[in-house]
């Protein structure tokens, strides 16, 4: 769930979500990894990972909240890619998870 949290804050905003690419610079240019330092933007795998890892979870989480979206991650990267997918349905897609998982811990 903190992952799903974090990766909401990561992509808080349209501007800060790409596909085709794990990440890209402020130029566009293509990043093969949501860790570099020169993304601005990332796809959901990226940003779930990015999440995790500042905030020192353990690597199982990336999996683990894949799974929750209903997804493994080579799935989760084909969706957030689908050339129809829009920022609305990634949001609504971590906020719905996040809600399910909220009230599924209650």
């Amino acid at each position: 769930m903190q992952a799903i949290q974090g990766a909401r804050l990561v992509l808080l905003t349209p501007d800060r979500w790409t596909q085709g690419a794990a990440a890209r610079a402020a130029d566009g240019l293509e990043l093969e990894s949501g860790a570099d330092r020169r993304a601005v933007c990332w796809c959901l795998a990226s940003a779930i990972s990015l999440a995790r890892d500042k905030m020192g979870l353990h690597r199982h989480v990336f999996w683990d909240t894949c799974n929750a979206l209903g997804y493994d991650g080579p799935d989760l990267t084909s969706w957030n890619d689908d050339p129809d997918r829009t920022y609305e349905e990634v949001m609504d897609k971590l906020n719905e998870t996040f809600l399910r998982l909220e009230n599924w811990k209650d």
